[in-house]
């Protein structure tokens, strides 16, 4: 259902890179990305960044197996934990700051991010972008 809200709040005030929050200063639903959409939307809902940020992570994995976000451009990514050792971060933290790398490439759209984010709810498993 997260992942749900997070696209309609970004289908209706929409997305944003480089930044958490795009638009005019004090706008109270400025285009956002990925993980700014998420922080609008969850603010009313019981908070499990980690499950929301780990299934979005996979979802990438799964979708772009050969994308490199910055820290793993040496390193598969296939291997999240390895991966967050390596960095000296917590899985979820390496989700979240993967997620911000994904949003935030310049090669990706608003198209790759609704991709993921269907993905990782369930909704859609098509094949790997080639």
């Amino acid at each position: 259902m997260i992942f749900h809200k997070v696209r309609e709040y970004l289908e209706k005030h929409g997305w944003h890179q480089g930044h958490l929050y795009g638009g005019a200063v004090g706008d109270p639903f400025p285009p956002a990305c990925c993980q700014g959409a998420y922080n609008a939307v969850a603010r009313a809902q019981v908070r499990n960044s980690g499950g929301f940020a780990t299934k979005l992570a996979r979802a990438i994995r799964d979708l772009y197996p050969d994308w490199r976000c910055c820290c793993s451009s040496h390193a598969s990514p296939a291997d999240p934990v390895s991966l967050a050792r390596r960095h000296q971060m917590d899985p979820v933290s390496l989700a979240w700051h993967q997620i911000v790398c994904f949003n935030d490439d310049k090669h990706h759209t608003y198209e790759d991010i609704m991709r993921v984010l269907k993905h990782a709810e369930g909704e859609s498993d098509g094949p790997a972008r080639g």
